[in-house]
């Protein structure tokens, strides 16, 4: 564990200051020595001790605020979520062995992303909205929270720095243009939430381990066909 006592403090602002003076700073005067009065040159070197204080205090400030913030980073890792329609991936029609041959699903997907690696990952819808009005008012038919799947993924999954992930979190069908819940066994009362043509507001949180959390919020409502569905991102969290 690192010394947070004076004496280190003095032995790193030392470090930096010598650093500064003999090295980029110290380079410059150097040289002038060959073409400056002494007087002057002593000058110059007196305002050059000066700046070097400066940057050394800076330096070692620095150093401690880029170790708390690397420590931050690992005790509280925050995975970023994000929805876009045009982004590749978040619409995704695909084929499932379930359906008919030639008959595809749109998954609605949100991409998860981290800058330090999460362990345990699991996302879940957690909160319906029906727009009444232009207010989001809560389904009561939607209650707890529900297990959402990976793309092609086991239920917990670790992401790491680079390797973004997809949680989907409906499926629309081609055969009858009607959207559920991506989930292994959604509950029958949700399996035809989404059929009325209303616009609705879905809440989704993915879980870390080691302390990672984010929530996402995205407006759904069925389009004219199943695979134009006017999605969009409202806020994230």
């Amino acid at each position: 564990m690192a010394s947070s006592n004076f004496w280190q403090f003095l032995r790193s602002f030392g470090r930096s200051w010598g650093t500064l003076v003999t090295g980029v700073l110290g380079i410059p005067l150097t040289v002038a020595a060959f073409y400056v009065e002494k007087d002057l040159h002593k000058t110059l070197w007196g305002i050059l001790a000066l700046f070097a204080v400066i940057g050394a205090a800076y330096l070692v400030w620095k150093h401690e605020r880029d170790e708390v913030s690397m420590l931050r980073d690992r005790l509280a890792p925050k995975l970023d979520l994000k929805f876009n329609p045009f982004l590749l991936g978040c619409l995704h029609p695909t084929k499932t062995k379930e359906l008919p041959e030639g008959r595809e699903l749109l998954c609605v997907r949100v991409l998860v992303a981290s800058s330090v690696r999460v362990s345990d990952c699991v996302g879940s819808l957690v909160g319906v909205h029906r727009n009444e009005n232009g207010a989001w008012i809560r389904e009561r038919s939607f209650a707890g929270s529900i297990p959402l799947n990976w793309a092609d993924m086991p239920p917990s999954i670790a992401i790491s720095p680079g390797a973004p992930h997809f949680l989907e979190c409906l499926y629309v069908r081609q055969s009858d243009n009607k959207a559920e819940i991506a989930a292994p066994n959604p509950p029958e009362m949700n399996k035809n939430l989404f059929n009325s043509g209303e616009l609705f507001k879905l809440d989704i949180v993915v879980n870390g381990s080691n302390g990672g959390e984010m929530s996402i919020s995205f407006s759904f409502q069925l389009g004219a066909t199943w695979d134009k569905p006017n999605v969009s991102e409202l806020s994230s969290a």
